[in-house]
């Protein structure tokens, strides 16, 4: 099975969960005998391939350009679609003054890029909720494929993270600094004057560099802030295992990578309620409203309180890393082209 992988034009430039989903997927895919290819638009034909795999819905008017003799596209959303009901009777309302002036309701006439896919891979059930009643997409063209992450981040101890920085048992939380998704500011509020150390890991997402200007201000002296790390950095991995709780502040999460690289290195999970947390890491952390500075301080201090139980590491290694992930996108691919070639209009 020969697959191409697409995406937005600078989706490389950036780093956080989405380049970590597609490389390790690629890698995972290509341990079990998928042929893998990176989309160069300068070389590439998409005839040349089974399937056409695109991640995130950036630019998704391109899909319009899909021919119906090219292989099945299908997408990844990596996307949250949550929005009021006025903006979706907008939506709805623009489509059908579309369809009545052009006298058709197929969507792919109209211009609707949705209606283009053959076949979506949501991470989470949250996430099919939100496509279905945002896009209209029949669960039917859906299949769940869980967002993991590697077992290296399993293997290894804190002492070289320890050694570089002095630090141990602390409140770690990685990430770019992104207002307001990404609220990292209403952790060091809610954290401020508790005594416990936090770290932060990354730099700030370009054009929000006034926000994490602001967050530093902020911060007490028990709170350091180290740069971004290679995902592949062995002290990127080792901090993990040095921590005693990873924290994810953002206002959603979808599943929150970082979460379960700290649940694999042995640390207790405190995160947001809000996205797909829940169905990721069930009963095995505690959870806050993250815009609520009490729940959140209640619940970060729990969890450094509490010792290390190890059940969502075992959650985990059972259900959500890549090697078994690739097993499910594989199958997955295989029932697309069995199905056909193109999406439903």
């Amino acid at each position: 099975m020969k697959v191409l992988f697409q995406s937005y034009h600078d989706f490389g430039r950036i780093y956080g969960g989405g380049p970590s989903v597609v490389y390790n997927l690629a890698d995972a895919l290509a341990d079990i005998g998928v042929e893998v290819t990176f989309h160069d638009y300068w070389k590439h034909d998409p005839k040349a391939f089974d399937l056409t795999h695109y991640f995130s819905c950036y630019d998704s008017y391109n899909w319009l350009r899909h021919d119906a003799t090219d292989p099945p596209l299908v997408v990844t959303p990596i996307s949250w679609f949550q929005y009021p009901r006025r903006a979706k009777l907008k939506r709805r309302l623009k489509y059908w003054a579309r369809a009545a002036w052009h006298r058709t309701t197929d969507r792919v006439r109209l211009g609707d890029p949705e209606a283009v896919p053959a076949h979506w891979f949501p991470n989470s059930d949250g996430e099919a909720e939100h496509l279905a009643a945002w896009f209209r997409l029949p669960r039917d063209r859906m299949t769940n494929v869980p967002h993991g992450v590697h077992r290296r981040f399993a293997e290894g101890d804190g002492a070289p993270f320890e050694r570089a920085t002095g630090l141990k048992d602390f409140v770690l939380c990685v990430g770019r600094f992104e207002h307001p998704r990404k609220n990292q500011l209403a952790l060091v509020e809610a954290l401020a004057g508790s005594d416990v150390p936090v770290v932060f890991v990354g730099g700030p997402q370009a054009g929000h560099e006034w926000y994490f200007d602001k967050c530093r201000a902020a911060a007490g002296p028990e709170t350091r802030f180290l740069p971004p790390m290679k995902h592949d950095d062995p002290l990127f991995r080792s901090a993990f295992h040095a921590c005693k709780v990873i924290v994810q502040p953002g206002l959603l999460e979808s599943p929150g990578l970082a979460g379960l690289e700290g649940a694999l290195g042995g640390a207790n999970v405190a995160t947001t309620d809000r996205g797909s947390t829940r169905e990721y890491y069930s009963d095995c952390a505690w959870y806050f409203s993250p815009t609520d500075p009490g729940s959140i301080r209640e619940a970060v201090l729990a969890a450094h309180r509490a010792p290390r139980d190890g059940r969502m590491k075992a959650r985990a290694l059972e259900r959500y890393t890549w090697d078994k992930i690739a097993i499910v996108q594989k199958a997955a691919y295989e029932r697309v082209l069995a199905g056909g070639r193109t999406g439903a209009s």
